[in-house]
């Protein structure tokens, strides 16, 4: 794609991932017009969802059940949508009242196999959570026997909340 830039090869562009901020420049600094599907982009159009509203009211689903101590995991916040949806959360944390805890946040840039790592990560520096939000739906399937292995029910022990909603 950088090569497309700089020889003038797009006319126009329609982005179907997260885009790092310097693709994102690319296609400002060149005037390319673009319509995103995952997250908006500074003077594009979004056809997208607000990852920052839905991680939002995922955890305040989560407080309403009576969880006070929720982690997140997630993307990290170098993309669009693992910021958005990272500032989600600890904006429903906020206004449910209750305090950011860094030591209850896991991210990292691979996701797809990354559930089984996040448990064992969060779980080694504490188990004082009892609900977590997980960046998409699969990453928090995927997550439920990590917990099975260490002893924990799901739903009765720890409270899983995915974002996607995809079809099981």
């Amino acid at each position: 794609i950088p090569r497309l830039f700089t020889e003038g090869g797009i006319d126009g562009a329609i982005n179907l991932v997260a885009l790092s901020p310097e693709l994102a420049a690319g296609y400002a600094k060149r005037n390319i017009p673009v319509v995103s599907l995952v997250s908006p982009i500074s003077g594009a159009f979004c056809l997208g969802v607000d990852n920052a509203e839905g991680m939002r009211l995922a955890v305040k689903h989560l407080a309403k059940l009576g969880h006070e101590r929720i982690a997140y995991v997630g993307a990290v916040p170098t993309y669009s949508v693992g910021r958005d949806r990272l500032a989600g959360y600890k904006k429903g944390l906020e206004e449910c009242g209750l305090p950011y805890k860094p030591e209850l946040v896991e991210t990292s840039l691979t996701m797809l196999h990354y559930a089984s790592e996040a448990v064992e990560q969060l779980l080694a520096r504490t188990r004082k959570f009892t609900a977590l939000v997980f960046y998409n739906d699969l990453i928090a399937m995927r997550a439920v026997p990590s917990f099975m292995q260490h002893g924990f029910a799901v739903p009765e022990d720890v409270s899983i909340v995915g974002f996607d909603d995809i079809s099981v």
